[in-house]
């Protein structure tokens, strides 16, 4: 089926939201970025399909004292009394926040005969924001075929679902499954004992993905090719975020809901996700995250097309 894929290049986005869950920082904003092609799709008046995420960089905002402490702000305008501390009338009440700043492209998928104006969407992307943050910078928007990525994007890291890897072992919750996954390599090194070689590859993966960018940049543009085989997935950093939302009380009609639609209190569904590199990805189709609704209380993004 032919399709119109919108790249957005090297999206910079600053101060946006890194609070994936109430318990989890990150800078992997895929609901965002979904929800991003979502709203474009919207303001096109051309339903988005899905969207593909490529990380360039990211930097949480905040300093580094035996753990990560995000960098706070504080209000400064009087609302009605209510936003100052109430231990303390004369100091505004703070409101827990992380933030980080990012580069990433985004390939924005539509049904072939959508018919796509890179005006509206230069127009979108002069007031959008991206998980709240603000965008400062982006290249020249097209449309392409996943051919051609090579030829707009040097490198990168395809954010790629990894549910596959949520298998419980013995006496382990879903949160043992979850932490195990996305654990350092090193620690995952020093913990997989059964498996010395994997450890080894894993090592040298992320070291290969360590020099990828810098030499990247010493390359001609045209001078690589994702490979041709269908490999499996080379090892490398595997992430926690928000992939979707379960709902804990039936939508209904509340004051205050935005634009009036039924409303409904909900838990985030928080599962693994990890980078690979353009070019080790191999002749996959492209990931992108699609939403669904496989029950009717459970909205969820997935990656149905990939082949890990």
């Amino acid at each position: 089926m032919s399709l119109n894929n919108l790249l957005i290049p090297h999206l910079r986005v600053q101060g946006a939201n890194a609070q994936a869950a109430w318990w989890l920082i990150n800078s992997t904003p895929v609901m965002a970025c979904a929800m991003f092609g979502h709203a474009l799709g919207r303001h096109l008046h051309q339903p988005a399909l899905g969207v593909a995420l490529i990380h360039h960089a990211a930097q949480l905002h905040g300093e580094q004292f035996g753990y990560f402490r995000p960098q706070q702000r504080r209000g400064t305008v009087f609302i009605d009394g209510h936003d100052y501390s109430s231990k303390n009338k004369h100091a505004l009440s703070l409101q827990p926040t992380a933030t980080f700043s990012g580069e990433f492209s985004l390939i924005v998928r539509f049904e072939a005969e959508a018919e796509v104006s890179l005006r509206d969407v230069d127009e979108f992307l002069l007031r959008a924001r991206l998980a709240g943050g603000q965008i400062i910078e982006h290249g020249r928007c097209c449309l392409i075929a996943p051919t051609e990525l090579s030829r707009h994007i040097r490198s990168g890291y395809w954010v790629v679902d990894r549910s596959d890897l949520m298998r419980k072992a013995e006496g382990e919750d879903w949160l043992d499954v979850l932490l195990r996954v996305t654990a350092r390599p090193d620690a995952r090194q020093r913990e997989d004992a059964a498996s010395p070689t994997a450890s080894s590859d894993e090592s040298k993966a992320v070291e290969d993905d360590d020099r990828e960018e810098g030499e990247a940049e010493d390359e001609d543009e045209a001078s690589w090719q994702p490979t041709t085989t269908r490999e499996p997935l080379p090892v490398s950093w595997v992430m926690a975020t928000t992939l979707g939302y379960t709902l804990l009380t039936p939508a209904v009609s509340r004051a205050g809901a935005r634009e009036g639609y039924p409303h409904a209190f909900a838990e985030p569904l928080v599962g693994p996700v990890q980078y690979v590199s353009l070019r080790k990805f191999g002749n996959r189709p492209l990931p992108v995250w699609q939403a669904g609704w496989p029950r009717d209380d459970v909205f969820l993004l997935s990656q149905p097309d990939l082949e890990v």
